[in-house]
């Protein structure tokens, strides 16, 4: 591993970590926490880890949900709907993010 690909690896762990705090402390967005992770993951040794995988299942559930860089190009109907679609999909799984939050900390944390 070049000293490069070594950085680029502590720095999206460390952001990783601070997203995950930032989600658990209700800083952050749920969604748009997750895609960031989902995102940032792929720069580690290991994506694939399994404290990674309600991230993907979030990111992939949610596919259709305008990331907030790219409302201005939907309707406000549109809009309208996807927010209250995502309200209820972020309700119903905020426990198991908050706790995936808590598991990245808990593994990745030095």
């Amino acid at each position: 591993m070049t000293n490069l690909q070594q950085q680029i690896k502590n720095d999206s762990l460390k952001e990783i970590l601070s997203i995950a705090r930032k989600m658990q402390n209700s800083e952050i967005d749920l969604l748009e926490g997750s895609r960031s992770i989902f995102r940032l993951k792929n720069n580690l040794e290991n994506p694939e880890d399994e404290v990674f995988n309600i991230f993907t299942l979030v990111v992939s559930d949610a596919d259709k949900i305008p990331d907030k860089k790219i409302r201005d190009n939907f309707s406000k109907n549109y809009l309208s709907e996807m927010d209250k679609e995502k309200e209820e999909y972020i309700s119903a799984m905020k426990d198991k993010i908050i706790q995936a939050c808590g598991d990245i900390l808990v593994k990745f944390s030095q």
